[in-house]
């Protein structure tokens, strides 16, 4: 007689939960795979830029497409004087991530795209690559608040790389201290479906009285927060509209469009329409 034995329970550890054509982590292996190429390949021949491109893109950039691309990080990369002067008045000792989460949706207000409404895939991509360029503008400046020191305007004749470390210390850095901090940047650019992508889109796919989502970190900082509608992270169709009757009548497919190369998250109807977005309306 075959013994009884308990479950394990190990969570998710080995459970397939999605397929992408974006990142592969190969843990067995010990690979890491961006869009097709290797990391340490990237590493070793392509820069931040180029790397963020193919993750957006899903292609490398040609000289012309990562000058424009540079250009468009470059331009960006500015904290608006409103933002600063409230993360004046937050505490010093807040914890870096606890900022960002703080000042991004504050970008929001900052933002055309979101201020008009844009849903479109190439606002999807416009807003990943303002994100991309004040993330690393936010950090350096809290850094610098945080220790009684005012903030540095970025430098538009450094690379993304360079530029952090100029924001966060006042000086240029030497052309091998840019390139270590690029290639940390390629290494920690992408890690497919971690702790908070997966609590994302396992909270999507729920229809919530509210929008929430997972605020970023490392695999033990995911946590839910609830965000405001500007902040455009997580879509619900509006109870009681036409968009609403599609989602529920049709096999919509609600997926985390990292798919498509973008870090939203989108409700689509069956035939591949996306679905107009408001918070469902809380009962009674």
């Amino acid at each position: 007689m075959e013994e009884c034995k308990p479950i394990l329970n190990t969570g998710l550890r080995g459970v397939v939960i999605a397929e992408s054509r974006i990142c592969d982590v190969d843990g067995p292996n010990g690979r890491l795979i961006y869009r097709g190429y290797l990391v340490q390949d990237l590493a070793k021949n392509a820069s931040f830029e180029e790397v963020a491109y193919l993750l957006l893109y899903e292609k490398l950039p040609g000289n012309a497409e990562l000058q424009e691309f540079k250009r468009r990080l470059k331009a960006q990369q500015g904290i608006p004087a409103e933002v600063i002067a409230a993360m004046q008045t937050m505490p010093q000792n807040a914890l870096p991530m606890d900022i960002l989460q703080s000042v991004v949706p504050m970008l929001a207000q900052h933002d055309e795209d979101v201020i008009n409404k844009d849903q479109s895939i190439d606002a999807s991509l416009r807003m990943a690559t303002k994100l991309i360029s004040k993330f690393s503008a936010i950090i350096a400046a809290w850094h610098r608040i945080r220790n009684g020191k005012e903030p540095i305007e970025p430098s538009p004749e450094l690379d993304h790389a360079a530029n952090f470390l100029y924001m966060l210390t006042g000086e240029v850095p030497d052309a091998e201290v840019a390139r270590f901090f690029d290639v940390a940047l390629v290494c920690h650019a992408e890690h497919s479906f971690n702790a908070s992508t997966f609590a994302a889109r396992e909270v999507a796919s729920r229809l919530l009285a509210r929008p929430v989502s997972v605020r970023g970190g490392g695999p033990n900082e995911g946590r839910l927060v609830t965000v405001t509608l500007s902040y455009g992270i997580v879509t619900f169709p509006d109870a009681g509209t036409d968009a609403f009757e599609l989602y529920r009548k049709a096999d919509a497919m609600l997926y985390l469009s990292k798919e498509a190369g973008r870090n939203l998250c989108h409700v689509w109807s069956a035939t591949g329409e996306p679905l107009r977005i408001a918070p469902p309306k809380a009962a009674g």
